[in-house]
């Protein structure tokens, strides 16, 4: 083995490599709250998606490490070197990917909406529920509080321009679904609560 210059400048990016990857060791990145925070930078707008602005990608990685994130708790001992850059980018392209996806999901559903609009009835005559006058003010009125005590039919009655155009079935169906979908939310509030403490 010959023994020149440019093994020298090859051993001595190994060593650089091994020293950085010595330092990083340790550090689960993909549940790290550094990460976490850079995910946040880029969706708050804090970092921009083009953070490099013609710099190389290495000066780049090491200004916004030293703007943003040296004075954060989750970085405290790491470095701002070729590691930091790689996880700078994959964050960044990870952030841009979802943003175009979701401004495409966007476009197609405007223009599937403008080919295929909500009709306000359904096949047999009756409003649709989703979204209707009559959906929004049963769950207004359930959250004043203004069925307890009440059978459906009686606060059907409480109002007859609104709600007196749902059939007695299916008005009974979704004030109980709702009643349902309560107790559901209750259920599993009060055990995320409990796992919490």
């Amino acid at each position: 083995m010959i023994c020149d210059k440019d093994f020298q400048r090859r051993l001595g990016s190994l060593r650089k490599i091994v020293k950085e990857n010595e330092e990083d060791e340790g550090i689960g990145w993909d549940t790290s709250p550094a990460k976490a925070y850079l995910k946040d930078c880029f969706e708050d707008g804090v970092i921009l998606v083009d953070y490099k602005q013609g710099e190389k990608p290495l000066e780049a990685a090491k200004r916004v490490g030293g703007e943003h994130c040296a004075n954060h708790v989750a970085f405290e001992g790491m470095a701002f070197n070729s590691i930091f850059q790689r996880r700078l980018q994959n964050v960044s392209k990870n952030h841009d990917s979802k943003k175009q996806r979701a401004a495409d999901d966007l476009k197609a559903f405007k223009q599937h909406r403008a080919k295929h609009p909500i009709r306000s009835h359904a096949d047999l005559g009756m409003p649709h529920w989703e979204g209707s006058e009559a959906e929004r003010l049963m769950k207004k009125d359930m959250q004043e509080g203004k069925h307890v005590g009440k059978k459906p039919s009686q606060f059907r009655a409480t109002r007859p321009n609104v709600f007196g155009l749902i059939p007695k079935p299916i008005w009974y169906d979704h004030v109980c679904q709702e009643l349902k979908l309560w107790k559901f939310c209750n259920k599993c509030g009060k055990a995320a609560d409990k796992q919490n403490k």
